[in-house]
């Protein structure tokens, strides 16, 4: 891209950053990626939030179990790469089929996430961007 295109940009577009899943997996600490920006995440060890994460977890897996439904499994807490720019990091996921990555790389049946009034419109927008059918804030 050369400099009169780059100029005739918004000045957001200027200066926002556009990272990437390669960029994402070396940061420490919790980071969701959305759209090549970098969003802290907040820590989910508080013992209500890890309480209800866990029911929500044992009572998907018991139905699951009572239904004889192999095709449906239920994941707590891991990776879902939307795109190669956007990796977010739900409660729980209702995956059709095992994840064999890392990380999950198709979209999840339902994906659950335990929220609090501070960060329920982060989590709206980021059930959003997961580009899915159904998912449940909490």
């Amino acid at each position: 891209m050369n400099l009169s295109v780059i100029l005739r940009m918004p000045y957001s577009q200027r200066i926002l950053p556009n990272y990437t899943y390669e960029d994402w997996v070396h940061w420490e600490g919790r980071w969701e990626l959305i759209d090549g920006i970098p969003i802290a995440v907040y820590s989910t060890s508080e013992p209500l939030h890890q309480r209800i994460t866990g029911n929500i977890c044992i009572v998907m897996h018991n139905t699951l179990k009572k239904s004889k439904c192999k095709k449906y499994l239920t994941y707590p807490s891991i990776d879902y790469k939307v795109s190669d720019n956007t990796v977010l990091e739900p409660d729980v996921l209702f995956v059709r089929g095992e994840i064999e990555k890392e990380y999950l790389d198709f979209p999840p049946a339902i994906a659950i996430e335990v929220s609090s009034v501070q960060f329920y419109g982060t989590d709206i927008q980021n059930m959003i961007f997961m580009r899915i059918k159904a998912f449940l804030i909490i």
